[in-house]
């Protein structure tokens, strides 16, 4: 298994040695990195190393179970957004609406068909990857707008320095020593609403 960045990056998830297998070997022609786990520790020890694009996760094994390996991905920064299919033997509704309320994007049955899954792995495979590329997206964006901040709370705050500087003038009218005090209340207010916003978004 040859690991690139271009790479989808799956993790199989199962105590069933054979599952495990037969999964990869569906997988395998797509060119997708897959890396197989036998419990759920390891699971998580994997999804935090990996960082897979997908978790093809079994419900009952040994240690934790699938539903709680998935509850505890979802509640972790790091990987709430990786999307989980679970694959297992059970069938029941209560297991079904277990594996919804933990966070699962998708949910199938053992014996499971090949084009199923196929079909769900590059589903949730592109929905990774298009929710990465809104966070790239994102980032980009809170820097363009958090530098854009700086330059114009550094201007205010120049602007600021000279009409303060101003008001020390003497000489000024009556009317200018009004419109300056006005402007500089204006601009330090001004400078106010940038700094709370600049902290409201998280901009260092």
């Amino acid at each position: 298994m040859t690991n690139t960045t271009e790479q989808v990056k799956i993790l199989i998830v199962d105590d069933d040695t054979a599952t495990g297998i037969i999964l990869e070997g569906y997988l395998r022609p797509y060119n997708y990195y897959i890396h197989i786990v036998d419990n759920g520790e390891k699971a998580l020890e994997w999804a935090e190393k990996i960082k897979p694009d997908l978790i093809l996760l079994d419900i009952m094994m040994p240690g934790i179970s699938g539903f709680e390996v998935c509850e505890r991905l979802k509640n972790e920064k790091t990987s709430q957004y990786i999307p989980v299919l679970f694959i297992t033997s059970l069938s029941d509704p209560y297991s079904h609406k277990k594996a919804i309320e933990s966070g699962a994007e998708g949910f199938i049955v053992k014996p499971f068909n090949a084009d199923l899954i196929i079909a769900y792995v590059k589903l949730f495979a592109r929905m990774k990857k298009d929710h990465d590329n809104a966070e790239q997206c994102l980032d980009s964006i809170k820097k363009i707008v958090g530098s854009s901040i700086r330059d114009l709370a550094n201007v205010n705050f120049a602007v600021s320095g000279n009409l303060e500087m101003a008001l020390l003038n003497h000489d000024q009218s009556e009317n200018s020593y009004k419109y300056i005090k006005k402007a500089l209340y204006s601009l330090k207010k001004g400078n106010k609403m940038l700094h709370k916003l600049r902290n409201k978004m998280s901009f260092e």
